[in-house]
């Protein structure tokens, strides 16, 4: 079996993308003080990296909120999610399913008026 490669590349990617993000972030904080007063750029730097501490941490207490929000199952107020119901089709008919259907590769659909059956199609040898 081979081993794929994607995951070492695609986290490669992912930490030169943000690599390449913040020396941008920093690059532009550096290019926007040298349009300041000389007397600003101590304020500039301070700025600078409190800002960049706290874009970081609350980046990350955000993702590790929402992988605790996941663990437990839960998605915010609500959920979008809805169980779907097979008692009716999208036209209305009721839906009667022969309990072989859940086991079976394959399934006949009879209509009869309002009604529709599901049921296993016979084994083919």
């Amino acid at each position: 079996m081979q081993d794929s490669r994607f995951p070492r590349l695609y986290m490669f990617l992912r930490y030169a993308s943000a690599a390449m993000g913040w020396l941008l972030y920093a690059y532009e904080w550096v290019h926007v003080s040298w349009q300041t007063p000389r007397r600003e750029p101590v304020t500039f730097a301070i700025l600078l990296i409190l800002t960049m501490f706290l874009m970081h941490f609350s980046i990350a207490w955000w993702i590790d909120h929402n992988k605790r929000l996941a663990s437990a199952g839960k998605r915010g107020l609500y959920t979008r999610y809805i169980v779907p119901s097979f008692v009716q089709d999208y036209l209305g008919r009721q839906l009667v399913l022969h309990e072989d259907c859940h086991d079976s590769q394959e399934i006949h659909v009879h209509i009869d008026g309002g009604t529709k059956f599901c049921v296993p199609a016979p084994e083919m040898e």
